[in-house]
C-alpha cells in the first residue's frame, strides 16, 4: 500500500503485486487473497505508517490517509489466517512517550498470532 510519492517507481516483480494506496483496503480481503500464492510460506511485515497517524502517531514517516485500526486488522487476520506464515515483524514503530501506540502494536500482534494459529491458544 504505497502511499508515498516518490520520483522513483517501485520495483516490480512477476511474483510481486502493487497495490497503491487504500485500493488493497478497499478490494477487501478475498482480492487481496487471491493475488498472494497459498502454496509457499509467507513472511509478513507491517509497517506502521500504513496506519493513518491520526491513530498512529508513532512512526518515522507520518503520511495522512492511512488505513484505520480495524480495516489493518481485518485484511491481516484474513491473510494469516489462510497462508502459512513462517514469520512476521512490525517495523518503524518509534516509541513516543505514550501508551496508546504500543498497546495498539501490541494488541495487533496478539491479532495476528491468533489468526495464524488458527485461533488455537
Amino acid at each position: 500500500g504505497i502511499r508515498q510519492l516518490t520520483s522513483v517507481e517501485p520495483e516490480t516483480l512477476d511474483s510481486h503485486h502493487v497495490w497503491p494506496g487504500r485500493t488493497w483496503i478497499d478490494a477487501g480481503a478475498e482480492s487481496l487473497l487471491q493475488t498472494i500464492a497459498a502454496d509457499i510460506p509467507w513472511y509478513v511485515t507491517v509497517d506502521v505508517d500504513v496506519i493513518d497517524p491520526a491513530h498512529m502517531p508513532a512512526t518515522g514517516t507520518p503520511l495522512p490517509g492511512g488505513v484505520r485500526w480495524e480495516e489493518l486488522i481485518d485484511v491481516l487476520v484474513a491473510v494469516l489466517g489462510s497462508r502459512r506464515v513462517v514469520g512476521l515483524d512490525v517495523v518503524e514503530f518509534l516509541p513516543d512517550g505514550h501508551d496508546a501506540p504500543g498497546l495498539e502494536i501490541s494488541a495487533l500482534l496478539v491479532h495476528a498470532v491468533d489468526a495464524a494459529m488458527g485461533g488455537r491458544r
